[in-house]
């Protein structure tokens, strides 16, 4: 009998109090919507957070304190906000395109494209979700996409024309095809010139159009400098029993190199160069050299990097005799961060001909030669600075018995900018080869090991010209004596760049 008393009373209670219950919290939530309106966004979140107490199942009141949670700039709580308002029941539609935009806004984009699906499928806000579907596209560079998205966006609803045609611009510029991102520009100002978007898209084209105008295709470069070479002709570290020879002089060297990159729109690229080296000793003739080499590198941009294939031949002459061809050709997949930095990965191929022949067969250095490497840069200081490291594996397939080898390569080089026209360079090379056949003349399998360091400055003293100085440490170990040496050299000259 007490506990039928006991639970007539709480069901009293209950139909008593629970319209006073409910209408608190109705109240809480009609000021906090008051407030946001008023753009009191701490007074809201004190009333909204009351509601949200009260009621942890409206999604009303989730998907206003979403809106709060935006507005004070808190976008992963407003993210969780709007994504709560989305599954409680029934749920509050316009909170598609505010979960979608902070999600845009928080590079969440894979989440962004799956909620503008649901959207699509339930025919929300097409415009709106249309509009962001583009933006998420042009994000993580699918430009293609983004167009389509904001096409269509236009043909719905003319009203929106004006900021499609801006991002439609923006999404050519991705592709490189820079006459029709001017197009675009051009149809944002014509619709209406007044507004902020004809002036923000204005001043693109200005850019733009000067930019094309102020693009020189054909760049050159041009060096002369003075040398020291302390072993000119690598005379071996010990007393091989060679007759005495003299291995140190000076030299003057003179470099040309011509660039060649057109403009081109689309994603197809395409580059050549011609370089142009001479080195002539003051004593040591013989050893005077000059290389010219042309590459051409075709090449396509990918969304997330870019495929090449950088063909080149150099040639050598050697005291005024062909000494050496070289001809390769080396497949290049370059992958590239948001931050600029790359990975690269190539495959190579190169036939060697020496243009001389060897005095025995077994020193024929004609060779197909075999390579793989990988690359990583890494830029700094607003891209004046870089870090460079890179690795290789060769096979050197000579058709002579003792140069028949295989190799790993590492090396290291570092831009630093010190100034803003003065740059410090740096760089290590470490090569080590072990020969596949036992020397014919020495009766053992070589191995060599040869490293390298490189330091330096650049310094631009005058507009296009330049001093560059730098000094070179060789070391080159080897289990055959003849093939061990060391050697510096010194330089220092002026470049012109035009």
């Amino acid at each position: 009998m007490n506990l039928l008393k006991a639970a007539l009373a709480w069901f009293f209670i209950i139909n008593l109090f629970c319209p006073f219950l409910y209408a608190s919290w109705q109240e809480d939530l009609q000021r906090g919507i008051n407030e946001y309106r008023s753009e009191n966004y701490e007074e809201a979140f004190e009333y909204l957070y009351k509601a949200r107490q009260d009621n942890r199942s409206s999604p009303v009141v989730a998907f206003y304190l979403g809106l709060v949670y935006k507005q004070t700039g808190d976008y992963p709580k407003a993210s969780e906000y709007f994504e709560e308002a989305l599954r409680l029941k029934p749920p509050v539609v316009e909170a598609y395109g505010e979960l979608i935009e902070m999600l845009y806004s928080l590079d969440r984009t894979k989440d962004a494209l799956h909620w503008i699906s649901k959207a699509e499928q339930q025919g929300i806000e097409p415009g709106k979700i249309g509009f962001l579907k583009g933006l998420v596209y042009n994000k993580i560079n699918e430009p293609d996409k983004a167009i389509e998205a904001f096409q269509k966006v236009k043909r719905d609803d003319p009203r929106t024309s004006q900021a499609a045609d801006l991002q439609i611009a923006i999404a050519y510029t991705k592709q490189r095809k820079i006459s029709q991102a001017i197009q675009s520009l051009k149809a944002v100002v014509s619709s209406n010139p007044n507004t902020d978007i004809a002036q923000f898209a204005r001043e693109y084209e200005n850019a733009f159009t000067k930019s094309m105008e102020g693009y020189r295709p054909l760049r050159l470069s041009a060096a002369l400098s003075y040398l020291y070479d302390t072993n000119v002709t690598a005379k071996p570290s010990t007393d091989v029993g060679l007759p005495p020879s003299e291995e140190k002089d000076s030299a003057i060297m003179g470099n040309l190199n011509i660039n060649f990159n057109p403009l081109t729109e689309g994603n197809l690229y395409f580059s050549a160069q011609y370089a142009l080296s001479g080195t002539f000793y003051r004593k040591l003739s013989d050893y005077n050299s000059l290389s010219q080499s042309v590459t051409i590198t075709p090449g396509y941009n990918l969304n997330w990097g870019f495929a090449s294939i950088p063909i080149s031949y150099n040639h050598n002459l050697l005291n005024g005799k062909g000494y050496m061809a070289l001809s390769s050709v080396k497949p290049t997949l370059g992958i590239l961060s948001s931050t600029g930095q790359i990975l690269s990965l190539s495959l190579g191929y190169s036939h060697r001909n020496m243009l001389q022949e060897p005095y025995d067969s077994d020193e024929e250095r004609d060779a197909n030669i075999l390579q793989g490497g990988v690359g990583y840069m890494y830029p700094f200081s607003d891209g004046r600075g870089l870090l460079s490291i890179r690795g290789e594996y060769v096979i050197d397939n000579a058709k002579g018995v003792n140069w028949k080898n295989k190799g790993t390569r590492f090396n290291v080089s570092l831009i630093v900018p010190v100034r803003e026209k003065v740059d410090l360079l740096f760089s290590g090379d470490a090569f080590m080869q072990d020969y596949k056949n036992e020397h014919t003349i020495f009766l053992v399998k070589r191995s060599d090991k040869t490293y390298t360091l490189n330091a330096g400055f650049s310094w631009e003293f005058v507009r296009s010209f330049y001093v560059n100085s730098q000094v070179i440490y060789t070391k080159a170990q080897s289990n055959i004596p003849l093939y061990d040496y060391q050697k510096f050299i010194l330089s220092a000259g002026l470049e012109y760049r035009f």
